[in-house]
């Protein structure tokens, strides 16, 4: 058999590049899978699951679900503010570090937020950082979600938020603001995660966690 020729820095490139993408597709998948698997015991049209019934999922031996409170409420997942009902937000579950694979000092492998292609449909559509109530209604009602279906009409409540947050801003909405996230969140609970108040949180993949988290984690899964 005659010598193969030696491949090139740009061949090798495009070969890591088609693993990773394909790589991609199917993390998505998986990903999907941890979202449906939530929405079957969420309370209904909330986003949010009971820790117990997260807990429940993690029965059939998945090593999913089964994170400790604390790491929930250091991932920004956990959703405390009625201390007598602690619920997961399945959005930000689903993108947390927690979910993320295969790990390392220059990359990680993890569920895409769905929220960034609503968002960039609406940046697409209003091109400016600033919107009208009246602006976001309508491109809001007539964008679809994997989980909502348009066109639809928004509640007596959401309108109330999103005039609030304008009046709030002088009449004008700012898109890039947190008031606005946490609208997208109640506008679309499946996609957008709940963004909280900034230094509430931090997220940290399991490989940073500290040796006593870690394995109580460890114990949990086993």
């Amino acid at each position: 058999l005659g010598k193969k020729e030696p491949m090139t820095f740009a061949q090798v490139a495009q070969v890591v590049q088609t693993i990773e993408e394909r790589w991609g597709n199917w993390r998505t998948f998986e990903c999907m899978e941890y979202k449906s698997g939530l929405m079957e015991v969420e309370e209904f049209g909330t986003g949010r699951v009971r820790l117990s019934s997260f807990y429940g999922k993690a029965l059939n031996g998945t090593w999913q679900f089964s994170e400790t409170t604390d790491y929930l409420k250091q991932l920004g997942c956990l959703d405390d503010s009625e201390p007598t009902n602690p619920r997961v937000i399945i959005a930000n579950y689903v993108t947390s570090f927690s979910n993320c694979i295969a790990s390392s000092g220059h990359y990680s492998v993890c569920c895409t937020s769905e929220c960034e292609s609503l968002f960039g449909h609406i940046e697409k559509k209003l091109g400016t950082a600033m919107a009208s109530p009246e602006e976001l209604v309508s491109i809001v009602s007539s964008l679809p979600s994997s989980t909502v279906d348009a066109p639809r009409e928004l509640s007596a409540v959401m309108m109330q938020r999103l005039q609030a947050i304008a009046t709030e801003h002088g009449g004008s909405i700012p898109i890039y603001g947190r008031l606005f996230a946490q609208w997208m969140h109640h506008a679309y609970p499946h996609e957008c995660e709940f963004p909280h108040v900034s230094g509430t949180t931090s997220p940290k993949s399991i490989q940073d966690l500290m040796p006593q988290e870690t394995l109580q984690m460890t114990t949990n899964k086993t």
